[in-house]
């Protein structure tokens, strides 16, 4: 069985997930490395293996065409997002609103 993931400690990520599930990642496996969680999706997408992705990822119907969803518990990566726009905008007030609203969700 082969498995897709974008992180750089992808084998770390699965066996966590597998332990919070409560069974054991197989010795057996091999892991494929993509440089964004999209091209894990399309690996899997085309029989290619299983990736851990977001619900963010899967929210847009293009990316839900040729994937299922295996029921299990969910996990927590501890990944960082960030807020980023053009230096130009960095001062106007509907960028610097969503800014002060990101924060507050966060804090």
């Amino acid at each position: 069985m082969r498995y897709a993931d974008t992180s750089e400690n992808t084998a770390e990520d699965w066996l966590r997930w597998c332990k919070a599930g409560g069974f054991e990642l197989p010795s057996d496996i091999k892991i494929n490395h993509f440089s964004h969680v999209l091209l894990a999706i399309e690996a899997a997408r085309y029989n290619l293996g299983i990736t851990l992705t977001n619900n963010y990822m899967m929210q847009d119907d293009a990316y839900k065409q040729n994937i299922v969803r295996v029921p299990m518990h969910e996990f927590l990566t501890g990944d960082n997002f960030y807020f980023v726009c053009k230096e130009l905008r960095n001062n106007q007030d509907d960028i610097i609103k969503l800014s002060e609203w990101l924060e507050s969700q966060y804090n």
